[in-house]
């Protein structure tokens, strides 16, 4: 039976529900308390809950009774980002070590309000239904703060005709020349209905996706409007047939048939369809794209065959025939110059990507024997290796270099999941130049930082905990086989700035935007791991932020928030104290709207990404939109519309934005398609046309871009 009690720790009130489970547990104040919300643990600890509070492992004394410490409290106010109401439900998510899941979640109907008893160095995740998630170390230091959690939404696509598919969903914003498309986009389900709800999409991103059913040609979208679903037509594509035959011309039945495609629009994504040869050895497989596929055909105790072939939009491909000679299936173990297995490495031969399971095992069918056949393997350690394998045997054995490891511990009173801490390994040349760099790993119960599988040289390990700088030990020599331990370091708080947030025209606080700090210059080429994990912060309620755990040097500030264009500032030099960048006053930005023309002056009707830039003095290519400003594109009729754009001939006084005039008449806009570049200047027309016109608030600039050149994609 559950009940509520009022109870008093370290002279803080606040409402405990208790579930009896028969030990006594005693306040700090020495109060016996008869029910508590308890789990025992095997190692003869108890797991001890108090309100929505963090979980305690409590081990109990000589008579048997639980001494709970004195505890904090930690006070928070759950809002929206947007709207900056209360969220009246949600949940919480204690990241602690060893708790059991029905302590270490909660979920709370206190209308945002919460109070939380823990030591004060535990590491939460609110979340609440339709908002992403957000963690936090939590601040017990008697004030109430605020967590903002950014509203998501839902889209529902449908497919016509219904059918069983998969579709690839991506943010527009996350895909880059470093970055494509297969690497970020994640993979959904969709059931013979042809309907599914797609949650936990940030309603400021722009998204584009391939649905991919059997028999259907791949279909590709993209919206940024949740208001409505969004209806799907496959077509059924063109196709290819053929014959598969033996080495003595006989028909071979029930040959598996995989055609791979790629969608050009799509970084190249490839999609398959698949099938399998008749008792007469026909096949004949459909749902394919213009562009060159590869028709592969494969059999047991056969070789596989396989042969590329062209489709061109209404022509009907020739029948291809295809051989299967005499083949072997083999198994490929990867493993380190130690044998330590390479597990989960990519392997690519034979124009195809492979990767090896947990143990470091492939298994590759419908080899050729007696052949030697190139690959490329990308692991852990090593980085990249390339050699060969022979299919002599039946089993291959590929030793790939490495097998060093360094360690080092990192002393913390906190306690840090893996994805929260980031260690990189930084190789050296003879001659003391940076060479090969990867990433280590963070043994999250032990606090050691960990990179393996390393060959014989000159290392230096880095670390970076949450609100710390950046720990780069000293350069040590690893042989192979070697296990080094360095001497255990305690993290530096780092540098900081600070400042505040606001919007340009009303000069209110804007809560819940982020604000970073990448290092170095955009004049200097910077190396994108540096850029992709650097520390990140949200303005609270006042739009204050004080964002810490910088290294030493400069760095470009860059602050998002929802409806407004991203501001920046480089040169920008974090202080111990936390240096002061001031008021930075938010700007809606330009709009962009335009059309895409063919040579006649018609509307393109292909889903084009448009992605427009500015030149830069330097030679820097600085986004207006596409990377840090998604544009919504709408490729029935040729539109497309970026909106909160940042104004590239603005020019800030000091560290303050400043809302100026944009450039009259005509300026240098850099739009880029898919596989081309289109340059403001006037170029000889080839195929297309874009007529760009930008509105700043109430005022139209004339902004004409007349046609572009292939230049390839940059």
């Amino acid at each position: 039976m559950k009940r509520t009690t009022i109870v008093i720790f370290a002279g803080l009130a606040m409402a405990v529900g208790f579930a009896a489970f028969g030990t006594e547990v005693i306040a700090p104040d020495g109060t016996t308390l008869s029910d508590v919300l308890a789990v025992p643990a095997g190692d003869g600890t108890t797991w001890v809950r108090v309100g929505l509070g963090a979980p305690l492992a409590i081990a109990p004394d000589a008579e048997n009774k639980l001494q709970l410490p004195s505890l904090s409290m930690a006070g928070y106010l759950v809002q929206d980002a947007v709207s900056g109401e209360p969220i009246e439900n949600g949940s919480l998510s204690w990241q602690v070590v060893g708790a059991p899941d029905e302590l270490a979640n909660a979920s709370w109907k206190t209308g945002g309000l919460l109070d939380l008893a823990c030591r004060g160095v535990e590491r939460i995740i609110f979340s609440a239904p339709g908002y992403a998630p957000t963690a936090d170390r939590v601040v017990a230091d008697g004030r109430r703060h605020t967590v903002l959690l950014q509203p998501q939404g839902a889209i529902t696509i449908e497919l016509e005709p219904a059918v069983e598919a998969r579709m690839w969903l991506a943010r527009e914003d996350q895909i880059d020349v470093l970055t494509l498309f297969t690497n970020v986009a994640s993979k959904h389900e969709i059931a013979e209905d042809g309907v599914i709800d797609v949650q936990d999409l940030d309603l400021d991103a722009s998204y584009v996706g391939v649905v991919v059913a059997p028999g259907m040609a791949p279909a590709v979208t993209s919206f940024r409007d949740f208001s409505k679903p969004v209806s799907l037509v496959l077509a059924d594509g063109l196709g290819v047939s053929g014959l598969v035959l033996d080495e003595e011309g006989e028909p071979v039945a029930g040959a598996k048939i995989d055609v791979l495609g790629a969608i050009k629009a799509l970084d190249s994504f490839r999609y398959n369809q698949r099938g399998t040869s008749s008792p007469k050895g026909l096949f004949a497989l459909g749902g394919l794209l213009p562009g060159t596929v590869r028709v592969r055909a494969c059999a047991e105790g056969r070789a596989c065959a396989e042969v590329a072939v062209e489709l061109n939009e209404g022509l009907v491909a020739e029948p291809v025939t295809l051989e299967l000679i005499p083949g072997r299936d083999i198994l490929l173990v990867v493993e380190n110059e130690i044998g330590e297995r390479a597990a989960k490495a990519i392997l690519y031969f034979n124009d195809r990507v492979y990767q090896t399971d947990g143990n470091g095992q492939l298994r590759v069918e419908g080899l050729m024997r007696r052949t030697t056949i190139p690959v490329k393997i990308f692991g852990s350690g090593f980085g990249v290796w390339e050699g060969s394998f022979s299919t002599d045997q039946k089993r291959v054995v590929i030793t790939v270099p490495g097998g060093a490891v360094i360690e080092q511990q990192i002393l913390s009173a906190r306690h840090f999941s893996p994805d929260e801490v980031i260690v990189r390994w930084q190789a050296y040349t003879a001659s003391g130049r940076e060479g090969k760099s990867g990433k280590g790993i963070w043994n999250a119960e032990l606090g050691i930082a960990r990179a393996s599988g390393l060959e014989t040289g000159t290392y230096s390990l880095s670390v970076r905990l949450p609100g710390s700088a950046t720990m780069v030990s000293e350069r040590v020599h690893v042989a192979l086989g070697e296990e080094l331990m360095l001497s255990p370091i305690v993290p530096d708080r780092g540098l900081a700035i600070s400042g505040r947030v606001l919007d340009a025209e009303t000069l209110q606080p804007i809560p819940g935007a982020r604000v970073k700090c990448e290092p170095g210059s955009p004049a200097v080429f910077r190396a994108p791991e540096l850029l992709g994990d650097v520390p990140s912060t949200l303005t609270d309620t006042d739009g204050m932020f004080l964002l810490e755990g910088l290294d030493a040097g400069t760095c470009r500030t860059l602050v998002n928030a929802s409806g407004f264009a991203t501001w920046r500032l480089d040169g920008v030099v974090p202080d111990e104290v936390g240096y002061d960048i001031g008021d930075v006053e938010m700007d809606a930005g330009m709009t962009i709207v335009g059309q895409v023309y063919d040579r006649l002056d018609r509307p393109i009707t292909d889903r084009i990404s448009v992605d427009i830039a500015v030149p830069s003095i330097l030679g820097e290519r600085i986004p207006l939109a596409g990377t840090e400003c998604p544009g919504a594109f709408d490729g029935r009729f040729g539109d497309f519309v970026f909106r909160n754009v940042v104004d590239p001939f603005a020019r800030p006084p000091s560290h303050r934005s400043a809302r100026v005039v944009f450039g009259r008449g005509r300026f240098p806009l850099d739009v880029e398609f898919f596989g081309h570049r289109m340059l403001g200047h006037r170029i000889p027309i080839e195929e297309h046309v874009v007529k760009v016109v930008t509105r700043r608030g109430e005022n139209l600039l004339a902004a004409r871009v007349s046609s572009f050149q292939r230049l390839g994609r940059q």
